[in-house]
């Protein structure tokens, strides 16, 4: 070999040592990236200052769980509606929707306007109607889909939802914005081989509008999974205001569809058809009326006041003025 050649021979063998470095130098960048400096403990007091207001306290935590056990002892299953202030008009609609369909026994109504559960024990003395209380005087107003508050309310129901099913208690979560031509509870809470049922979203993902979730471990490790999600996001729009579109892309529905993902292999769903539950865009075709649908939500559409105003053109409103029933609407629609 030549002097030229060795040389030559003698730099490759030198390169190919720096780039070897390099690259290990780049894999262990990669396989073990720099971890960014944990928050302090005053950031962690902050922060969880910010979504501690929308969790509950120890004695409503007791009344809670003290109250659903009451309800409980029905059937094993609590039908659970969380509401505030401004949504008192649906769940009193509703209620009257109900009244003659064997599901208010089961029922279970957290508000978090003391004036409203008033009103509604005044109205319906034998249901069990319970107050929380939440240290922001906007999220009684009238919240709507996308907004700061309407998220920071959501946070409010997931944990209640948690607080349940980590008490042995099985829930039935329904919104009041809706109306039943039938009964669906017996019917969901005797498919037993699931963990966990719902109506679906456009996405097929599961909706809160109506879920039953059954007391077990692996739900209670996926809600306990949820709300520390929402809570992190809580947390993220600290500085925004009750009223603000924070145009966000996951919700509530797209977590929890993570964390089923996340456990498919250990957690039974069953997502329920448009017979059953169907979206408030089954209003524009009116093909509700042939399915024989148990539950026609009325969503798809943003604010409390077009909600009204399609309920009552829809012969869906089944209140009078001064929210007693309206039962020759009632006669009409309920199956």
């Amino acid at each position: 070999m030549g002097r030229k050649t060795r040389h030559l021979h003698k730099y490759g063998i030198i390169v190919s040592f720096a780039v070897a470095f390099l690259l290990y130098v780049e894999v262990r960048h990669i396989m073990n990236p720099k971890q960014p400096d944990s928050p302090s403990d005053t950031e962690k007091v902050e922060n969880r200052k910010r979504w501690e207001k929308y969790t509950l306290d120890t004695h409503t935590t007791e009344e809670l769980i003290t109250t659903a056990k009451k309800v409980n002892q029905n059937e094993n299953f609590v039908a659970l509606c969380v509401i505030n202030g401004a949504y008192l008009p649906f769940l009193l609609s509703w209620l009257c929707n109900t009244a003659n369909m064997d599901v208010h026994r089961h029922l279970l109504i957290v508000i978090s306007d003391e004036n409203a559960v008033q009103q509604v024990r005044f109205l319906w003395p034998d249901l069990y109607v319970m107050s929380i209380t939440i240290p922001e005087e906007n999220l009684n107003k009238n919240l709507t889909f996308g907004e700061a508050g309407y998220l920071r309310y959501l946070l409010v129901r997931i944990e209640i939802m948690y607080t349940l099913i980590n008490n042995d208690i099985n829930v039935v979560l329904f919104e009041a914005d809706a109306v039943w031509f039938k009964n669906p509870l017996a019917l969901v809470t005797s498919m037993n081989e699931y963990d966990i049922i719902g109506s679906t979203t456009n996405t097929h993902h599961l909706a809160f509008g109506f879920m039953f979730l059954r007391s077990n471990k692996i739900m209670i490790k996926i809600f306990g999974s949820l709300v520390l999600e929402m809570r992190f996001l809580i947390v993220s729009l600290q500085d925004r205001d009750a009223k603000e579109d924070v145009h966000i892309m996951a919700y509530d529905q797209d977590y929890l569809a993570k964390n089923l993902e996340k456990h498919e292999q250990d957690v039974r769903v069953n997502l329920l058809n448009e017979t059953i539950v169907a979206d408030g865009f089954w209003y524009t075709s009116k093909w509700y009326l042939q399915l024989g649908t148990y539950i026609l939500n009325n969503n798809g559409i943003k604010g409390n006041g077009l909600k009204i105003k399609r309920a009552k053109e829809n012969g869906h409103w089944l209140i009078l003025e001064d929210y007693t029933c309206n039962w020759d609407k009632i006669k009409a629609i309920c199956h």
